[in-house]
């Protein structure tokens, strides 16, 4: 099994780089041994989830395709789930 914390905290470093509030990211990865799959869910607050996601959606495929790719080498299946933090214990999934 790949070391999932790593690319966790890759993934975590990436969007950090990208928002304004790198201090409201949270990565959480929740694993499917069973189908070889982990879901790592980016939540941020609301005002940074569009920087996440980027003009027509280019900055959430990239981390798809990057994560896609990290996911071939280890013969695991990567999917990244972006989260808004309503700030209301609600969370809005995107």
């Amino acid at each position: 099994m790949a070391d999932h914390k790593e690319i966790q905290q890759l993934l975590l470093q990436m969007v950090q780089l990208i928002v304004d509030h790198p201090e409201d990211i949270a990565i959480q990865a929740v694993h499917e041994d069973e189908d070889r799959t982990t879901r790592f869910q980016i939540r941020a607050d609301a005002r940074d989830v569009g920087m996440i996601i980027g003009r027509q959606a280019r900055n959430a495929h990239s981390l798809r395709i990057l994560a896609g790719a990290m996911g071939m080498k280890f013969q695991w299946r990567y999917l990244i789930d972006i989260v808004e933090d309503t700030g209301q214990n609600r969370l809005k999934k995107l």
